[in-house]
């Protein structure tokens, strides 16, 4: 995966200009993405990562978010806590 990574990150770095900003946040999304696929999926090998497996790490996401959410709005020093 590291060598995909890097090739990935080059072409954003060099062919597409990308912010420096950018190419961070890139980083770190591949990185979470390599560790997801490693812990879910154990020995599924990164070049045959399906749509499904995608879909899967994003809904994983999105499920991370809202429960960060629920966290926020429930803790007392919330301005917005019932």
């Amino acid at each position: 995966m590291q060598d995909l990574q890097t090739k990935f990150i080059d072409y954003l770095r060099f062919e597409k200009r990308y912010s420096p900003h950018t190419i961070l946040a890139y980083e770190k999304d591949l990185g979470q993405f390599a560790f997801f696929i490693a812990e879910t999926y154990e020995t599924l090998i990164i070049e045959k990562v399906k749509r499904t497996h995608i879909r899967s790490w994003m809904a994983n996401l999105s499920a991370q978010k809202d429960k960060s959410k629920r966290y926020c709005r429930a803790r007392p020093g919330n301005p917005n806590y019932n």
